[in-house]
């Protein structure tokens, strides 16, 4: 007789690590950051810098938040609608886009000339 119940054993599978990788939300593109100070040092700064560091990605970021922050008022109004048209939200796209250039843009020109990494 063969009895299959008292001989259960069940072999486990392959342990799967968790990908839930949650990241916060980005105001900028860091690869687009990096691209943009790189050509910025070739054209202004005679290619001195060759490489870009996470941090000076982080540093142009938060000073465009900064910025961002420094839009709204600290006073709260009920919401009553929308009071903007398409074209308003265009031109602010454009401006918002100009504000991170002129962030990355002064801060590789303010960068000491020490190393060949843009640091923050």
């Amino acid at each position: 007789m063969n009895n299959e119940e008292g001989n259960k054993t069940e072999t486990p599978g392959p342990i799967e690590p968790e990908r839930t990788v949650k990241r916060a939300p980005t105001y900028l593109a860091p690869a687009a950051v990096k691209r943009y100070a790189l050509a910025i040092s070739h054209a202004k700064r005679a290619g001195k810098f060759k490489r870009v560091s996470k941090e000076f990605c982080v540093a142009c970021e938060a000073a465009f938040e900064a910025k961002i922050r420094g839009l709204s008022g600290s006073i709260s109004f009920p919401n009553t609608g929308k009071l903007t048209t398409r074209h308003t939200k265009q031109q602010a796209l454009e401006k918002l886009e100009e504000l991170a250039l002129n962030i990355v843009h002064g801060k590789v020109m303010s960068h000491p000339t020490l190393g060949v990494t843009l640091k923050a």
